[in-house]
């Protein structure tokens, strides 16, 4: 596997921006450096080609004069200033008049003579660097001319070469403290820029992944910074967004999955007991019917002791209680056609009253009832609809015996709300989810045959409907259905108010 460096956006900032911003500076101070040592070399050349033309008339006017004392007194003044390392001067042949400080040295006295005859005959001035008093020097040379224009003399005036290189170091050290001073100002000022531009954005950024990679998906980066980070920034949240959802997506879709299968389930195991029932259902009604026949016609023989009459009627009874089942059975099992139609939900709840009057047992006036003062019409099956209702209240007037029953609806917005209450023991919650389940009943034996939820039940789901068990008011039982006020399938020419 090959090893690749992975740098910092520090280190490139260093290496990349910092380093060829001092090397750049560093030789722009070489070259100005250089360029201000010639100026300085020339500068102090200058000087001393000042001095040389303020000594050309005095000095010259004392040699016209064959005065040497004067030359020496014009040469010692001009010694006196610290620029001047040596001052010498010489006539039209070469020969030296007077000299003060450093002196040119030869092995040969005759050879220079010459040289320093060419020089002034020439009548130019020069300039070169040379031995002076056994060190190197700058030397100027300036011949001296009298009114009429003829040379006369030659005048010299040296300065140390190490005068040149003190004053050339000193500038060097203080240059080279001066770049250095701005390349650690520069590099200073780009590291706080750096930091304060984008580093510290960097450092908030990648504390978020970490606190993502940890588990916090919740967690969302503070927008700020320049306008790149803030692109970063907003294009990971966005990331971490779309996660979100698709995670959520995935979960829903995991949920559905799990609900239709349940369903599925649920269904496949309705309809194998619904097809059980119905054949149970029409094999017992014959017999029932049969017994039922027979015990009605012996009860008619007027010499029937009493036992034998109350034995036939009880048979009676229980053949009635069969016979009932078996109807509820044939309800669960039936598929019913669709008889919807616009119905009036005060009527069916009236009606479901009725009915559990009619049986005897139930009277009227053990249920409470509150109808809605807004009318509205309900799109369903008014018979089914009558039958729920009187299940669920013959439900309650059981689970509560001489107490209190109430029957009451209400429209809202798309629903249609029948709620059924009692104030009798009330259905566990653990028992909610189970109390619809074909065969499951929670009276005594021989009291319940677990159907009648289970109808009801089925009559919901016919008509897109749903129904909540809760606890009542009055601590009993209190069972909530919605049915819809406009079916998806209610069938046009079956469009006709329902009057019970």
């Amino acid at each position: 596997m090959r090893f690749r460096f992975r740098y910092s956006l520090l280190q490139a900032l260093l290496f990349y921006v910092i380093v060829p911003l001092i090397a750049a500076l560093a030789l722009a101070g070489y070259v100005s450096l250089t360029t201000l040592e010639r100026q300085v070399e020339e500068k102090m050349q200058d000087e001393l080609q000042l001095v040389a033309r303020a000594l050309k008339l005095p000095v010259t006017r004392a040699l016209k004069r064959d005065r040497e004392g004067s030359v020496y007194s014009a040469l010692e003044s001009a010694f006196q200033i610290n620029r001047v390392y040596g001052a010498s001067v010489y006539d039209a042949d070469g020969n030296r008049v007077a000299s003060v400080g450093a002196q040119r040295r030869s092995d040969s006295p005759e050879k220079e003579g010459k040289q320093l005859a060419a020089m002034a005959e020439q009548g130019d001035q020069q300039e070169e660097y040379s031995k002076v008093g056994g060190e190197e020097a700058y030397s100027y040379f300036l011949p001296l001319t009298d009114t009429g224009g003829r040379i006369i003399g030659l005048l010299q005036l040296s300065r140390r070469k190490a005068d040149f290189r003190e004053h050339i170091r000193n500038l060097r050290q203080e240059s080279t403290i001066i770049l250095g001073a701005g390349a650690l100002i520069m590099a200073v000022l780009v590291l706080f820029g750096h930091r304060r531009a984008l580093g510290r954005h960097l450092d908030n950024l990648g504390r978020s992944m970490r606190r993502v990679e940890q588990g916090d998906r919740d967690h969302r980066l503070h927008v700020q910074g320049p306008r790149e980070i803030v692109a970063v920034a907003s294009a990971f949240n966005n990331m971490l967004d779309s996660m979100d959802r698709a995670q959520k997506e995935l979960e829903e879709q995991r949920q559905n999955k799990a609900r239709l299968e349940e369903e599925l389930r649920k269904a496949e195991k309705m309809a194998a007991i619904g097809r059980l029932a119905a054949g149970v259902a029409h094999e017992l009604g014959t017999p029932l019917s049969i017994v039922d026949g027979h015990a009605q016609r012996a009860c008619r023989q007027p010499s029937l002791p009493v036992p034998v009459m109350q034995a036939l009627e009880h048979i009676r009874g229980q053949v009635k209680r069969m016979e009932l089942i078996v109807r509820q059975l044939l309800d669960f099992s039936r598929q019913n056609v669709s008889n919807k139609r616009r119905v009036d939900p005060d009527q069916v709840a009236l009606s479901a009253i009725q009915a559990m009057s009619r049986q005897g047992d139930y009277p009227a006036e053990n249920i409470q009832y509150a109808g809605s003062e807004f009318e509205c019409e309900v799109v369903g099956d008014p018979l089914r609809l009558e039958q729920l209702l009187s299940n669920l209240l013959k439900n309650a007037l059981q689970a509560a015996p001489g107490g209190l029953v109430r029957l009451e609806w209400h429209c809202e917005d798309r629903d249609c709300v029948f709620t059924i209450q009692d104030n009798g023991p009330g259905i566990e919650e653990q028992m909610r989810t189970r109390v619809c389940d074909p065969f499951f009943t929670t009276k005594p034996p021989g009291e319940g045959t677990g159907l009648g939820l289970a109808v009801v039940h089925g009559i919901v789901e016919e008509h897109g409907g749903e129904m909540n068990i809760r606890t009542s008011p009055w601590g009993g039982a209190e069972f909530e259905v919605r049915i819809p006020l406009h079916g998806p399938d209610a069938e046009k020419e079956n469009d006709i108010p329902y009057d019970g």
